[in-house]
C-alpha cells in the first residue's frame, strides 16, 4: 500500500541580512527605552522608536523569521523596556491609587480622590500626581482587580506596587502573542509582537490594554474553534479591562445566538459584584460624559471638523462635537449590528447546533468533502472541495492558518477601529486592541501600524516638542494607506453614487416598465438604479464582464448586438462612444435594436480639456479594474458637442434631445436619438447563445468608461 502524501511545512531560515536586521532592532527598541526615560532626551526616543517600526515593516517584507525566533525575540524587547519608570503617562498614579482606595475599604467608583472621605491617604505622593483628583475612575471591575493586588505591595512604596501591577499586565499582553502564535504565520506575527507601541504600552508603561489584548486574543481563538460559549467568555472578560469590547457583543450574538453569549453576559457581572452601587453608575457615567467632552488627544478626525468649524464660524464648537461624533459612532456601529457575517464558504451553512450551548458546529460525516485554506487575497478563509466523494471534513490545525470566521472579525476591526477614528482622544496605547484583531488579517493592517508608530511622536507634547506634526502625519498616513487597502469598496461607493446621478438624469427620457439594453454597462449600476426606478426588464451587454449586479449580462465580441432587431424598448450608451473605434457603426446597432437611444457623454471646448479628460479617463478606469485593462487602454476619441450631433448624423440618427452640463471637472452632454431612414431595421434574430462569449475586441465597440 502505496504511503500517504503529506505536507511538511517548515519554518523560515534567517538570512545574514536578516540576523543584521534584528541587531538593529534591539538596538533601536534600546535606544526608544533610554531615551524615554529622560524628558529632555523625547527626540531621540522618537527617532528610535520610528527606526524600529521601520524596521519591522522590513523584516515582515522579508518573510523569513522563524516563529521561535518572532517570540523569543518578543519577550527580550519586552524584558528590556520593563525598567522603565512611568514617565511618558501618568496614567500608573491612578493604577496605584484606585488599588489602595480598595485597599483602605473604599469603592473606588464612589470617591473622588478629592473627596473628604480619602482626606487620609493625600499624604501619600502617589496622590500628587494624580492628574484628574476631581474625577470618578472609570476603569472596569477587572482592572480594579489588578490593581488591588499591586496594593498588597504598596507597604514597600508605590514604585514596587506599580511595577506588580505593570508585571501582571507585561504577562497578560505576552500571553497575547503566545496565543495569536497558534493562529497565525511569523511574518504577522511580528508586526503585531515587535511593534514599538505595543511593547512600549504593555511592557514600557504597563497601560490596560495589555490585559485586555490577551482576552481578545483569546476570544480570536475560540472563534477559530466555533466555540461561541467560550468567544462571549472571553469578550467579556476584555470589556471588563476597557469598556468598549463590550460593543462587540451584538456581532457574537448574530452569529451563534443568545444561548452561547449568555454565558459571557454573566461572567461580565461577576466581577463587577464587589464594587456595585446604585449610586456609582451615575458617577462613572458623568466621569465618562466629562471625559468625551473635554479631553482631546490625537483625534485626527475631531481636530480636523474642529478647526473648520472655527474657520467657518470663529466658535469653538468642540463640547458639541465630542457627543456629536460619539452618536455618529453609534449609528454606524448599528448599520455594522445589521450585516450579517458571512460564513467560510456557500456550503458551509448546515450548521447544527448543539442543545443548550448554541455552538454550530459543521457535519463531519459523508457528503461534506471540505476543507479549508487560507484566502490568498487576505480576506480570511475560503473552502474548496477537498477531492470528490472523500466525505470527510479535514482540519488543518497548523499553528499558522487564521481563523475560520472571516466575516466576522473584520467587523471587529471596524467596530474598534471606528471606535477611535471618531474618538477625541486617541493615545498610542488605545490602539492595541485594534491592532490584535487586525493581526490576523493576510494583508496586514498597514494603516493601523502606521498611525500606532507615529502615534508615539505626540508623547513630545508633553516637553514641549513638535506634537501636531505627528498629528496629521499619523492620521494622514493612516488615511492615504486606508484608502489604499479599501480602494474597491471606496471606488464602490463612488460608482454606485455616480450611478444614482446618471440614472436620474436618464430617467426623465424613458417610461417605466420599459425593457432597456445598457450597452458597455461596466458594473451595471446605472442599469440596477434605473431597474428600480423604472420597473421594467433591464438587460446588461458589454465586450468585458465587470457585472457586480444581480442583472443579466451578455458577453459579445464588440460588432453585432446578439439580439433580435427591435428587441428592446431603449437602450443606453454611458461614457461608451468615446471608447470605440467606430462610433456610428455602435450607434447603429443599439438603434438597430431599439427605438430610442439615451447617450451619455464626456466633451470638451479648450484643448486643454481635451488632455484632462484623456488622463482622467484612464484613471479612474485602472481605479475601477484596479489594474489597466488592455480593452480600455485604448485610443480615446472624445469629441465637441457639436461633433457629436455631426456623428450621429451621419450614423442615419434623428437626434431628439440635446443638452449640456458642466461638472466640476468636465463637460457632460446628453442626447436622445432615435432611428432614421439610414438606421432601418436589419433582418435576422438573436444570435445563439454560443456566440454570446467573448471574443478579440471589435472596432465598433468598447467597454464601458465610466
Amino acid at each position: 500500500m502505496p504511503a500517504r502524501a503529506c505536507i511538511v511545512l517548515t519554518d523560515p531560515k534567517p538570512s545574514g541580512l536578516t540576523w543584521l536586521l534584528l541587531l538593529l532592532l534591539a538596538a533601536a527598541m534600546g535606544g526608544m527605552a533610554w531615551w524615554a526615560a529622560a524628558p529632555g532626551t523625547r527626540g531621540g526616543f522618537v527617532v528610535a522608536a520610528l527606526a524600529a517600526g521601520a524596521i519591522c515593516a522590513l523584516l515582515w517584507k522579508r518573510g523569513d523569521v522563524p516563529m521561535h525566533l518572532v517570540i523569543v525575540f518578543a519577550l527580550v524587547l519586552r524584558l528590556a523596556v520593563f525598567w522603565l519608570p512611568p514617565g511618558l503617562s501618568d496614567d500608573a498614579y491612578r493604577y496605584v491609587w484606585d488599588g489602595l482606595v480598595q485597599a483602605e475599604g473604599y469603592n473606588p467608583y464612589l470617591h473622588t480622590p478629592d473627596s473628604p472621605e480619602l482626606e487620609a491617604l493625600r499624604e501619600e505622593p502617589v496622590y500628587d500626581e494624580l492628574n484628574s483628583p476631581g474625577v470618578y475612575t472609570v476603569y472596569p471591575p477587572v482592572s480594579q482587580l489588578i490593581f488591588r493586588i499591586g496594593a498588597v505591595f504598596y507597604d514597600r512604596g508605590w514604585e514596587v506596587s506599580w511595577f506588580v501591577i505593570k508585571g501582571l499586565l507585561a504577562l497578560f499582553e505576552f500571553g497575547a502573542v503566545l496565543v495569536l502564535s497558534r493562529m497565525l504565520r511569523p511574518r504577522q506575527l511580528l508586526l503585531y509582537a515587535w511593534n514599538p507601541a505595543v511593547v512600549l504600552a504593555g511592557a514600557g508603561q504597563g497601560h490596560g490594554e495589555a490585559a485586555m489584548v490577551l482576552f481578545l486574543a483569546l476570544m480570536l481563538f475560540a472563534l477559530k474553534n466555533k466555540r461561541g460559549v467560550w468567544a462571549s467568555v472571553w469578550l467579556a472578560c476584555a470589556g471588563g479591562v476597557k469598556l468598549y469590547p463590550f460593543l462587540l457583543f451584538p456581532f457574537l450574538w448574530r452569529r451563534f445566538g443568545w444561548k452561547s453569549i449568555a454565558a459571557g453576559l454573566g461572567i461580565a457581572f461577576l466581577p463587577a459584584l464587589p464594587f456595585f452601587h446604585p449610586e456609582g453608575i451615575g458617577k462613572i457615567l458623568s466621569s465618562l460624559n466629562l471625559y468625551v467632552r473635554l479631553f482631546e488627544f490625537n483625534a485626527g478626525l475631531y481636530y480636523g471638523i474642529k478647526h473648520f468649524l472655527a474657520l467657518l464660524t470663529g466658535m469653538d464648537l468642540s463640547k458639541l462635537l465630542g457627543p456629536a461624533l460619539a452618536a455618529l459612532y453609534l449609528a454606524g456601529l448599528a448599520m455594522l449590528y445589521a450585516q450579517r457575517p458571512k460564513s467560510a464558504g456557500a456550503n458551509s451553512k448546515t450548521w447544527a447546533k448543539s442543545a443548550g450551548n448554541g455552538w454550530k458546529t459543521w457535519p463531519r460525516s459523508a457528503g461534506t468533502g471540505w476543507q479549508t485554506r487560507p484566502n490568498s487575497t487576505g480576506n480570511g478563509w475560503q473552502t474548496w472541495p477537498r477531492s470528490a466523494g472523500t466525505g470527510c471534513q479535514t482540519w488543518l490545525t497548523r499553528r499558522y492558518f487564521l481563523q475560520e470566521n472571516r466575516g466576522l472579525r473584520p467587523l471587529f476591526v471596524w467596530a474598534a477601529g471606528g471606535f477611535l477614528v471618531f474618538a477625541t482622544t486617541v493615545h498610542p496605547w488605545y490602539l492595541l486592541g485594534v491592532l490584535v484583531l487586525a493581526a490576523p488579517a493576510e494583508r496586514p493592517s498597514w494603516h493601523w501600524y502606521w498611525l500606532s508608530v507615529c502615534a508615539l511622536g505626540t508623547y513630545l507634547l508633553y516637553t514641549g516638542g513638535p506634537y501636531w506634526i505627528w498629528v496629521w502625519t499619523g492620521w494622514g498616513g493612516w488615511s492615504v494607506l486606508a484608502a489604499c487597502r479599501y480602494r474597491r469598496a471606496l471606488t464602490d461607493l463612488l460608482l454606485r453614487a455616480r450611478a444614482a446621478r446618471k440614472a436620474a438624469l436618464m430617467a426623465r427620457f424613458l417610461e417605466k416598465g420599459q425593457s432597456v439594453l445598457d450597452g458597455g454597462a461596466g458594473e451595471g449600476y446605472v442599469g440596477e438604479k434605473l431597474g428600480k426606478r423604472l420597473g421594467g426588464q433591464i438587460q446588461l451587454v458589454d465586450i468585458l464582464n465587470q457585472n457586480r449586479t444581480s442583472l443579466p449580462l451578455d458577453v459579445y465580441e464588440g460588432r453585432r448586438l446578439p439580439y433580435a432587431s427591435g428587441a428592446f424598448d431603449a437602450s443606453l450608451l454611458v461614457f461608451v462612444l468615446h471608447h470605440a473605434g467606430h462610433a456610428d457603426e455602435l450607434l447603429r446597432e443599439t438603434l438597430r435594436v431599439s427605438r430610442r437611444t439615451v447617450i451619455l457623454e464626456s466633451t470638451y471646448v479648450w484643448k486643454w480639456e481635451l488632455a484632462l479628460l484623456h488622463r482622467l479617463d484612464r484613471l479612474a478606469n485602472r481605479l475601477r479594474s484596479e489594474k489597466a485593462a488592455p480593452m480600455q487602454e485604448g485610443p480615446l476619441r472624445f469629441r465637441t458637442h457639436a461633433e457629436w450631433l455631426a456623428c450621429f448624423q451621419e450614423a442615419g440618427a434623428h437626434v431628439v434631445h440635446a443638452q449640456r452640463t458642466r461638472r466640476c471637472v468636465d463637460r457632460q452632454s446628453l442626447f436622445v436619438v432615435e432611428g432614421g431612414e439610414k438606421s432601418a431595421p436589419e433582418s435576422g434574430g438573436a444570435l445563439p447563445n454560443k456566440e454570446r462569449v467573448s471574443g478579440s475586441t471589435g472596432s465598433s465597440s468598447a467597454s464601458s468608461g465610466r
